[in-house]
């Protein structure tokens, strides 16, 4: 026994070192990853502080400026900053949100680039650690479909307050030229030996008309130089800015278009731009074409459990059939079921329409109140539901006229005198033991305002006010109908 003992003394010490290099390791490993998102942590919250305290608050834009996309409310979004590595180092790169559906569009492109999907703010140090806060904007003249593919369009590289630093123009293979802008920038002659080309940027954005969908309006330009030297962005002809002075630790240009956003709204993410049908993979759900027109994007689970009731194979009616036919096989109409919160506890859902003005694609984004959510009744909810696919159905139903204006009455009036019997026939198709006194007050949430409630007799008034209470809180003492929670 000692002699068997003697023999396997050695390798159990050899096991016994083993062991413990392999925990040192996997600590050593485990304490990298720590420090790496500690040093991404302390990145951000060293930038974010430097913005706030340095850049914001001295930030002021010029009040003779007429470039209308310096004066647009505009915020960077930190919870969704990253790092980056660049020719100077770490950066941090923080997605850009804008008031309104601003968007740019260079001149005799199709390309419509939306401000919230092509900004960013970087903040890096350059080599002597002095930090720089830089707002970047891409105006492509090409789709980009894929992260893979390369960028071609316009860099514009400004401070916060819209102050030009410089700008390059990429041409679709990784090569750039120097860009100047007309009205920031002077230069030499001798920088101007060759031909000089001019690419005026038109802004857009998207106004309302009674009550359709949202149509785009020309809101201002801006003009863009170049000359037709070799491309390659050597720093001779980086220029000079109009205050005299040179860019001379600036980082790589390349690092500019890399800020991706896919055509889902994700960084950095994996959906693509097809051809037929829009973007699908990534996150959005879908992986072809024939899934693409009806989108369910709800992730609240009183609002899914509504959906399902109110789109289920067993509920048989007049609303969910012109709501199929309206979007279910049109590529040109989309729909969109989302949820969130619209900081109201009186607001059920809002049902946005945009047309996209170079596809000519509608698409009507219904969004469900999270706020209220887990309170309403599922024959509120289900109601609810139908009346907002009401509103997307009527984009369909009235056309535009010669001058692209929208033919469609006030969207309760209408509904009011035309659509509260298929609610209520909806309503009790989904809830059969519904009653119809309560359907038929169910199918008015929304409508108390038109004028075709105001021709009820007090007595039905006061009935539709108090039913539609009752199916609206759980927390009453005499509420009706069921609940998900």
């Amino acid at each position: 026994m000692k002699k068997i003992y003697a023999l396997l003394k050695p390798y159990a010490l050899v096991l016994t070192l083993l062991t413990a290099t392999t925990i040192i390791i996997y600590s050593c490993k485990k304490d990298r990853e720590t420090s790496s998102a500690e040093t991404k942590n302390e990145l951000i919250s060293e930038a974010k502080s430097y913005f706030e305290d340095e850049v914001l608050k001295k930030s002021l834009k010029d009040s003779n400026d007429p470039n209308f996309r310096h004066s647009i409310i505009k915020r960077p979004i930190w919870e969704k900053a990253i790092t980056k590595k660049i020719s100077l180092g770490e950066a941090v790169i923080v997605p850009v949100k804008f008031d309104g559906g601003v968007f740019t569009k260079p001149e005799k492109t199709d390309m419509v680039n939306y401000l919230d999907k092509t900004s960013y703010l970087m903040l890096y140090r350059d080599k002597k650690q002095k930090m720089h806060a830089e707002w970047v904007t891409l105006i492509p003249d090409k789709i980009r479909k894929a992260k893979s593919e390369q960028f071609s369009g316009i860099v514009a590289i400004e401070d916060w307050g819209g102050k030009f630093n410089r700008a390059y123009a990429f041409n679709g293979t990784g090569k750039y030229f120097p860009v100047y802008i007309r009205q920031a920038v002077t230069f030499s002659e001798s920088n101007y030996k060759r031909s000089t080309f001019c690419i005026e940027v038109q802004h857009w954005g998207y106004i309302s008309w009674a009550n359709g969908p949202a149509i785009p309006k020309y809101l201002g330009s801006e003009t863009f130089c170049f000359t037709s030297d070799s491309p390659g962005g050597t720093p001779d002809s980086y220029g000079t800015l109009s205050d005299g002075t040179r860019m001379d630790e600036e980082p790589n240009p390349d690092a500019y278009p890399s800020y991706y956003i896919d055509c889902n709204g994700d960084i950095d993410g994996s959906a693509v731009i097809d051809d037929n049908c829009g973007c699908i993979g990534g996150n959005t759900g879908f992986q072809s074409c024939a899934q693409k027109e009806i989108r369910d994007s709800v992730k609240n689970a009183c609002i899914k459990n509504a959906l399902t009731l109110a789109l289920s194979r067993n509920a048989v009616n007049e609303i969910k059939t012109l709501f199929y036919d309206a979007f279910g096989s049109n590529k040109n109409y989309n729909v969109v079921f989302a949820d969130g919160s619209l900081s109201s506890t009186t607001k059920d859902a809002t049902t946005k329409t945009l047309l996209d003005p170079i596809t000519g694609i509608i698409t009507s984004t219904i969004t469900f109140n999270t706020d209220v959510a887990g309170i309403r009744s599922e024959q509120y909810a289900v109601s609810t539901i139908y009346h907002e696919m009401v509103h997307a159905e009527l984009r369909k139903l009235f056309p535009e006229d010669s001058q692209g204006k929208i033919l469609i009455p006030s969207q309760h009036e209408y509904m009011a005198q035309n659509f509260v019997d298929k609610i209520m026939a909806s309503l009790k198709s989904v809830f059969p033991n519904l009653s119809d006194t309560d359907a038929w007050a169910l199918s008015w949430g929304g409508l108390k305002q038109t004028s075709f409630f105001d021709l009820l007799s007090d007595a039905n008034k006061t009935m539709i006010g108090e039913t539609l209470m009752k199916y609206s809180d759980k927390d009453r003492y005499d509420k009706l109908g069921s609940y998900c929670n």
